[in-house]
């Protein structure tokens, strides 16, 4: 397959939106720090936005699980969403076999088969659940392999990538405590070095379980409250950014698509192990408004990186996420092997507009707000299935919910984020 630049049209026939019936399993495992994110029980629903109506949601099972989920008529408004009767909640358990985790989903299982799905579409590679059900109901699974996600997912595996490729920023594996000090104090030896350092579990993901520090003191305040001296991680260095974009892939028989580039959005989080000092990603909007010299750096810096995973042998989709430092340079900082959480902005909008612009964020409100009262208060800015431009939100949860803008340009995003600021500004 050649390859398909951003300024294509891009097909959406393999991606997941043609018309056949797809199982959408965005089941979560595999990640270090998830437990502190509010509502993560229920990020599975985020699967909603990329069904078709055709398609099958599957949902983890968990204590005040609604089924078919409450913004379900808010997706179908703007033509997204699967059927109500094709919802289901499921509870694997990789405390037993995976003979008993048939057995106690057996109903649901049976259901799907009937069916007949062409796919099974994960959240990651890495949930060995979902490569278990892709087998038993003998359908494509279009990801990598377990093994595969877990090595480019590691912090350790970008770090030793840079080594061949540069474009990172300065780093060291470490798995004991001993290692985290030794290799601050080699970074301390760099020349031009900033002056600070970002630790970083493994596993993590949306800068959880990390940790900006300026001296020994905060690694070991931070490592003491955090466990992460035992469970190992990467020490780099720190670089105050003046933006972020982030560069999303799609990898297919040895070859790749690029998808888009977007400018990340972060938020501010109460400390959790010590003194963090590090945003953790709340959403991302799209076209980067970074200059045409910076993106075309990042899109010469992705080739090699995303050719990298090609020659290990992965396949599925990608995101890399890049900072730009006040020097101007472009760094590599994260690979993210799996359905970024721009994808949910992305896939739909492309519904929408052949070239799209959007803007997703996870939003706050008070934990009384129901999906009536959202109705309510947003009214005329919801997106409707024959308009190209407005808003739609899904993964409701008491005091939470993720939403998306869908606009031509940024410009009228970007005037559209106002507006909805300004209605939301009385409920957060």
């Amino acid at each position: 397959m050649p390859k398909i630049t951003a300024t294509e049209d891009i097909s959406l026939d393999y991606l997941g939106h043609k018309n056949t019936m797809d199982v959408y399993y965005h089941r979560i495992e595999g990640f270090q720090g998830l437990d502190t994110i509010k509502g993560i029980e229920g990020y599975c629903k985020r699967a909603a936005a990329l069904c078709s109506l055709e398609d099958i949601l599957l949902l983890d099972f968990y204590e005040g699980i609604e089924v078919p989920i409450p913004e379900l008529s808010l997706l179908h408004k703007a033509g997204f969403g699967p059927k109500a009767e094709n919802i289901f909640a499921v509870n694997f358990d990789h405390q037993i076999s995976w003979e008993e985790n048939i057995r106690q989903n057996q109903s649901v299982l049976h259901h799907v088969k009937k069916q007949n799905p062409l796919r099974l579409m994960p959240f990651s590679a890495k949930s060995s659940i979902t490569q278990n059900l892709a087998k038993h109901w003998q359908t494509e699974f279009s990801w990598s392999s377990s093994e595969l996600a877990f090595w480019g997912e590691s912090k350790a595996t970008l770090l030793e990538l840079g080594e061949k490729l540069g474009h990172v920023p300065r780093g060291y594996q470490c798995s004991s405590e001993n290692d985290f000090y030794h290799a601050w104090q080699q970074l301390c030896q760099q020349d031009n070095f900033t002056g600070e350092a970002v630790v970083k579990a493994l596993q993590s993901a949306s800068g959880l379980l990390s940790a900006v520090i300026q001296n020994k003191e905060d690694l070991q305040r931070f490592l003491a409250n955090s466990g992460l001296g035992e469970m190992g991680g990467v020490l780099e260095e720190w670089h105050q950014a003046q933006s972020s974009p982030s560069i999303n892939y799609w990898i297919e028989n040895g070859s790749y698509r690029e998808l888009f580039i977007s400018d990340q959005l972060f938020q501010e989080t109460p400390v959790q192990y010590g003194r963090e000092g590090t945003c953790i990603h709340a959403g991302n909007v799209s076209p980067s408004t970074e200059t045409q010299t910076i993106q075309k750096e990042i899109r010469n810096i992705g080739k090699k990186f995303v050719q990298a995973f090609i020659d290990k042998g992965y396949h599925g989709p990608i995101g890399f996420d890049t900072i730009v430092t006040k020097k101007g340079e472009v760094l590599f900082v994260e690979a993210n092997p799996r359905t970024t959480g721009p994808h949910y902005g992305f896939f739909p909008a492309q519904k929408k507009q052949k070239k799209p612009a959007f803007r997703l964020r996870n939003e706050e409100i008070q934990s009384n707000i129901t999906v009536q009262k959202l109705e309510e208060i947003l009214g005329s800015l919801f997106l409707e299935e024959d308009k190209n431009e407005g808003y739609f939100l899904f993964n409701l949860y008491p005091g939470k919910f993720t939403g998306v803008l869908v606009g031509e340009n940024r410009t009228q995003i970007d005037e559209m984020e106002k507006e909805l600021s300004e209605r939301l500004a009385d409920y957060r």
